[in-house]
């Protein structure tokens, strides 16, 4: 059957995948996943704070803060993740900070 604009067979409900999140989903790639998924997963089961666990900054949103990787491996350990501001995140790369 050739889609057609308004066909919702595979829509909502409908789709195989409802309902269905992190490892139930058909989708889910586990350790293979990129580093944008990986960020997505890390904001869906941590949040989305706003304050700077390095400098203390708050009021920080989108792009004003950043989801850290302590162990530079990018895997799905949730406490290997935390938030820093921009140039917190900046100086703990080059090795300025440690948290």
């Amino acid at each position: 059957m050739p889609f057609q604009k308004g066909n919702t067979i595979n829509k909502g409900k409908n789709n195989p995948n409802f309902g269905r999140y992190d490892s139930k989903s058909s989708r889910w790639k586990g350790n293979d996943v990129g580093y944008r998924g990986l960020h997505y997963w890390v904001e869906r089961k941590l949040g989305k704070p706003d304050i700077c666990e390095y400098c203390g900054k708050s009021g920080l949103k989108g792009h004003q803060i950043h989801w850290a990787n302590k162990s530079d491996e990018y895997k799905r350990i949730l406490t290997d993740w935390f938030r820093l501001c921009p140039k917190c995140h900046g100086a703990y790369k080059r090795g300025l900070i440690t948290v």
